[in-house]
């Protein structure tokens, strides 16, 4: 049977010397002889393990929850279903995040409209005279989608007014 040092055994599955004393030292991978000088010495075998150990890595588990569940996962089967679970989780999260995204997407730019608005209209309510666009004057009443797509120029220059005024706090200011 052809053995493998540790170093050799790391090199072969891409990971660090340090990665596979570490396992070993969490009980996770055992060498399958000892060498001279108590030299650690791993089969074909323990590749196969430190693969799958790889790869409950890469699906989220914790070295803990390995350690605790690797016998379970000695099939193809086994893997594949907890592939399966693992995709499914990781699309409700995803999905999660994603609608987090679109609420504060949202609550970002209707925050930049406010704000935006506050600040090129004037204490009567009427648009700052000196705001133009391609000529015409911002118009104070327009939507929110609509004030969105409104140009970069536009952007540019409400970061200068702004930032001439200053009336948030610096970390609150971006936009």
């Amino acid at each position: 049977m052809d053995y493998m040092t540790a170093g050799e055994l790391a090199q072969s599955v891409g990971i660090t010397l340090r990665a596979v004393q570490y396992y070993d030292q969490l009980g996770l991978l055992s060498p399958s002889e000892r060498g001279s000088n108590n030299l650690r010495l791993y089969s074909q075998k323990e590749q196969q393990q430190l693969y799958l150990i790889l790869v409950l890595k890469y699906l989220g588990l914790t070295l803990s929850q390995i350690r605790e569940t690797l016998d379970e996962y000695d099939t193809n089967e086994a893997v594949a279903q907890l592939i399966d679970a693992r995709l499914e989780a990781v699309e409700a999260e995803f999905h999660d995040l994603f609608k987090r995204l679109q609420a504060l997407t949202s609550a970002s730019n209707r925050d930049f409209a406010e704000r935006a608005r506050a600040l090129l209209t004037t204490s009567d309510g009427h648009v700052s005279s000196s705001f133009l666009v391609m000529g015409s004057t911002f118009p104070h009443s327009c939507s929110h989608e609509g004030f969105d797509a409104l140009s970069s120029s536009v952007t540019t220059y409400i970061q200068s007014v702004i930032d001439a005024n200053n009336p948030l706090p610096e970390e609150e200011r971006d936009l």
